[in-house]
């Protein structure tokens, strides 16, 4: 119930002061809240449970919110659908698929939830490091703005005639 609005908060906050201070402010938070966020919740009290799970919330949702635009923009127009949705999905079936496992591996291995901390921070810091990345090839590559102007293309002959 608190991250959907969440999401169209940052989305929009993103589209006016920009992708990369959200997107990015989204990472730094999930890497700063993972360990807090499993301390919290191994106090086992409700109280806070939910301080642990508003913070997550709040970190992903300024993730979330840029995330959508910026991968759109990865991809020349011809091809930004089908780049935009293999990304989403190779994303889950990585991310999303294998994290799961990997998770209950480390737990039955230690019996604590400090070990899914510190992947869920590296999983984090990678993203971090790729997004910031991806920052500075895009913004060397386009000139630090998307084209909004298609380029000219010279007229069929006789096409005028058609209408």
């Amino acid at each position: 119930m608190v991250w959907i609005p969440l999401v169209l908060v940052t989305a929009r906050l993103a589209d006016r002061i920009g992708r990369r201070p959200v997107l990015l402010g989204g990472l730094i938070g999930i890497v700063v809240w993972a360990l807090p966020f499993f301390a919290l919740v191994n106090t086992g009290s409700l109280a806070a449970m939910i301080v642990a799970y508003l913070g997550g919330v709040i970190a992903v949702s300024f993730a979330t919110g840029a995330q959508a635009a910026f991968i759109a923009e990865l991809f020349p127009a011809p091809v930004r659908y089908s780049g935009t949705s293999m990304a989403y999905q190779i994303g889950s079936i990585l991310g999303g698929g294998v994290a799961p496992i990997v998770f209950a591996l480390l737990y039955a291995r230690s019996g604590s939830s400090t070990p899914i901390a510190g992947y869920l921070l590296a999983t984090a810091a990678v993203s971090l490091v790729a997004t910031f990345v991806l920052f500075i090839r895009g913004s060397a590559r386009n000139g630090g703005t998307a084209s909004t102007r298609p380029e000219p293309t010279p007229a069929v002959e006789g096409t005028a005639d058609a209408h």
